[in-house]
Order: C-alpha cells, then structure tokens, then sequence
C-alpha cells in the first residue's frame, strides 16, 4: 500500500507491506521515491515455472508534472531495491487498466487520456526488460515496455450518441485489478500456456445414462420405403363426433330448445312473432314514404 504524506520533509509517497491486517504495517524502506501526484498501478506477470500462483509484480508510476510514466520491478524481497526497468513518455493524466488472459504470462493494458482524446490498446513486454536488467551482458529488447498495437478517438467508440463532437470524452479505463494477486481469477489459477498453445475448454465428464432410444441415421428398422414402420392394428372404426357437420352457414335459430327439448321456447316464437310484425311496419312506412315523395314531385312538375 502507499501513503501519501503531503507535510513529510524527506518522503512523500511510502510503501507498506501488510501481511496481517491487524498487525503493525511493513516500511519498504526500498522503494522508490513516488511524487505526490503520481497514478500508480500495479501489474502482474506469470513466469514459465510450473505453478499456478508464481507471478511477480511490476509498479507503473504516471508522474503528472513531468508527462512520463516509470516502470520499477517490485522485489519478492522487499528488503532489496526496487530496479527502474524503464521510463516512457506518458500523458499526465492518462488512466489505465490491465486486461488479464487466463493462460497467458503477461496482460493487455488499455490506455486512454482526457488530453489527448484517445484510446490505446498496448502489448507489455515486461518479461524481456526484466530479464535484460537483470543480466548487463544482455542487449536491451527491441520492442519498448510498453508497446501501443492500436489506437483510436474517444469519440469514435459510440459515435450515435453525440452530434458533430470529435472533441468529447466519451470513456475512461478504470482498473480493478489491485487485489489479483489474493483473488481466485482465472488468471491466477489457471497454470500457463506453452508458447504457440492455445487454450480450450476443460473435457467434458462422464456422460450420463442414455436415453430409451437411440440416435442413428437412416430411417428405422424394418422400414422398405414402401409403408411406414408400423402396422394399422385391425378393429371398429373411430368414434364419431356427437354431431354432423353440415356443409353450409349455420342456421341462425339453432333448432329445438337449447335445453336439449324439441319444442320451441315461448320466448324465440314472440321474438319471431314480433320481428315480423316490424318488418311489415317498415315496409308500409316506406311505401307511404315513396307514395308523399312522388306526389310532391308531380305537384312540382306540374304548371300552375
């Protein structure tokens, strides 16, 4: 852990070691000495020993006031120095998140700058430049600590959401890689990959009882092509519905009563009764409608 300590005279950033919680906090009189107003993360890299937890760790430190970043090995002995693996040139207010493949030795780390308007996608070769300084006899790796593969706008990742704005910060990375090292990720977990391997899903277990049939292609046994694979057993033919289907419109008075008699309710004969009545009703009206009409038209017509 660091703390910082703005009204320190020597020191303003200090690491502590916390094995235990509850127990006093280890001074790394060791590390290096951080700004104030330092972005700092910590990334993990897996050896090739076999051994799923043994990884190492490595401190990225974002000095604001000087736009450079400083890459330091943490020792697994924090009573040795810390070694500067490389300084970059870097974005004061870069943010940075470390993206972790189960099977693979080191992360992918995104990087992106409200200053710059960009997002950056970078491969860390952090194993080479361990080795190198570790060994003077050893040139310095080609490639830099950290290598950018790809990058584009801020403004390009939702491009429907704003109108004409190249300029706008759209997302920043954020890291929540801190606890890995005491966490049950895949990647800590998993052991790694030989070179050139990649990974597959666990085998799958033991398959359970089959089912009663089996799947085979084809069609059935016993089946020529000529019939279908089973036999009409011989016996009376199926049960009719309680009813006919008559071809046609349905009437509309369904006939007999509706309680299953034959005669007719009392109230359907008043009903029919008392429509038709109506009905001559309406048809004298309109006679005697048409009849006023075309006298009132010969009246019209006819000169005075």
């Amino acid at each position: 852990m660091v703390a910082v300590e703005p009204n320190a005279i020597d020191r303003v950033a200090r690491v502590f070691r916390i094995v235990e919680p509850g127990k006093p906090w280890t001074l790394c009189n060791e590390a290096p000495e951080l700004p104030e107003k330092a972005r700092l993360l910590m990334v993990y890299t897996k050896s090739r020993t076999p051994g799923p937890t043994n990884f190492e760790s490595c401190l990225f430190a974002i000095d604001d006031l000087l736009n450079e970043m400083k890459v330091f090995q943490v020792p697994s002995d924090l009573d040795k120095p810390w070694v500067l693996i490389s300084t970059i040139p870097f974005a004061g207010d870069t943010r940075l998140s470390c993206i972790y493949v189960p099977g693979k030795p080191e992360p992918l780390l995104m990087a992106g700058s409200p200053t710059e308007k960009m997002q950056k996608l970078c491969h860390l070769n952090l194993m080479e430049w361990r080795l190198a300084k570790q060994d003077d006899r050893l040139p310095p790796p080609k490639a830099p600590v950290v290598e950018e593969k790809f990058s584009r706008p801020m403004s390009s990742l939702w491009p429907e959401s704003k109108e004409d704005d190249s300029q706008s910060v759209v997302a920043l990375p954020v890291d929540c890689t801190v606890d890995l090292a005491v966490s049950r990720h895949s990647w800590v977990t998993t052991p790694m990959l030989p070179p050139g391997a990649e990974m597959h899903p666990p085998p799958m277990g033991p398959m359970g009882p089959r089912p009663p049939f089996d799947f085979r292609p084809g069609p059935p046994p016993g089946f020529d092509g000529r019939r279908p694979p089973f036999d009409y057993a011989p016996g009376p033919p199926p049960i009719r519905p309680p009813f006919d289907v008559v071809p046609g419109p349905p009437p509309v008075d369904p006939p007999g009563n509706l309680n299953g008699g034959t005669e007719e309710p009392e109230r359907h004969r008043r009903r029919r009764r008392r429509h038709r009545r109506n009905e001559g009703e309406d048809r004298d009206r309109d006679r005697d409608r048409k009849r006023r009409r075309g006298e009132k038209e010969r009246e019209e017509d006819s000169p005075e």
